[in-house]
């Protein structure tokens, strides 16, 4: 039988309400190791201690944030030659990763389920994912996740904080305002500091390739392959273990161009007005704007450019039915 860690970050959203059941899914499995971080500061030792005890399944009872940081923990340190199978429980705000390749509904009831199974030797669902790994400056450590973003991406996310976050809405619900924000914002086309409606230079160098400097609204890159609400803003492209989608700015009938963004189908007309989506192993790049992997804010690259890969692939438990 695996032996299974959970790392719980007790003020994640959904944790504040419903650690405690979470405790009690743990008393009934006393040969669980379970860390508690009172801060994340406490996370490479908890993940040191799971490397020598041979946890194999690692439990992340958090957001995307957490995931992020256990995930950049597990890649740069300890278990860098052999790490454990993840599984994501979605106590977060909006939960991307938990989306895709987490465990679906109430995270107590979802975590005691797949202990049991484990306990049991049911059947458990293995979804190998490539990670996205971020290093924003030359010689920088790289930190490791599933979403990227940068431009009005990196301004709706600071407006959702200021904005929705604080009303305690979940899930598809916050993802969903968040979006209607955004929208908002564009069709408003208000260029104030708040307002996503803004280009930013940006030098960009697929895979090797020729850079190209433009002005863009912002870029979205990921990993996952099923986003919130039915959204899949990728397109074109079949090779490359990462999609991502640049903007142009000034965007050309954004109007017009909104809903197929969201959906991926983009229009005939799009490709010729600097409307870009596609597939690639690493996209270097230099944006005068901060730069956000699941929910954690890196400042602009200065300098030389900052480089995005999805080079490393993570093993993620789930539970189908």
């Amino acid at each position: 039988m695996m032996r299974v860690g959970v790392i719980s970050n007790p003020r994640s959203r959904r944790n504040r309400d419903g650690m405690d059941k979470i405790r009690a899914v743990l008393a009934r499995h006393g040969d669980i190791a379970h860390a508690e971080l009172s801060r994340m500061a406490e996370l490479p030792a908890a993940v040191r201690r799971f490397a020598d005890s041979g946890v194999s399944l690692v439990v992340v009872n958090g957001g995307d944030g957490t995931v992020h940081a256990v995930l950049s923990e597990i890649l740069n340190g300890v278990l860098l030659a052999d790490p454990p199978r993840l599984a994501a429980l979605p106590s977060g705000m909006t939960n991307l990763i938990a989306v895709d390749v987490g465990l679906a509904g109430r995270p107590d009831l979802s975590l005691a389920n797949l202990l049991s199974r484990v306990r049991d030797g049911g059947e458990l669902t293995v979804r190998r994912r490539p990670v996205l790994s971020l290093t924003p400056a030359p010689g920088a450590r790289a930190s490791h996740g599933m979403f990227f973003g940068t431009g009005a991406f990196y301004r709706a996310v600071m407006a959702s904080r200021r904005r929705i976050h604080p009303t305690g809405v979940r899930h598809d619900l916050a993802t969903a305002l968040s979006v209607g924000l955004f929208i908002a914002g564009m069709l408003l086309r208000r260029s104030s500091p708040g307002s996503p409606y803004r280009g930013d230079g940006m030098t960009i160098r697929r895979d090797g390739g020729v850079a190209r400097t433009g002005t863009h609204l912002g870029m979205v890159a990921t990993t996952l392959e099923r986003l919130s609400m039915g959204l899949d803003p990728f397109w074109d492209g079949t090779e490359g273990p990462m999609r991502y989608t640049l903007l142009p700015f000034p965007p050309h009938r954004f109007g017009s161009a909104m809903v197929p963004i969201l959906l991926g189908r983009p229009l005939p007309w799009m490709a010729g007005k600097g409307y870009e989506s596609g597939r690639a192993a690493e996209l270097a790049f230099t944006i005068d704007c901060p730069l956000v992997l699941d929910g954690e804010v890196y400042a602009a690259p200065t300098g030389a450019p900052a480089v995005l890969r999805a080079d490393r692939e993570v093993e993620f438990v789930t539970i189908d039915g």
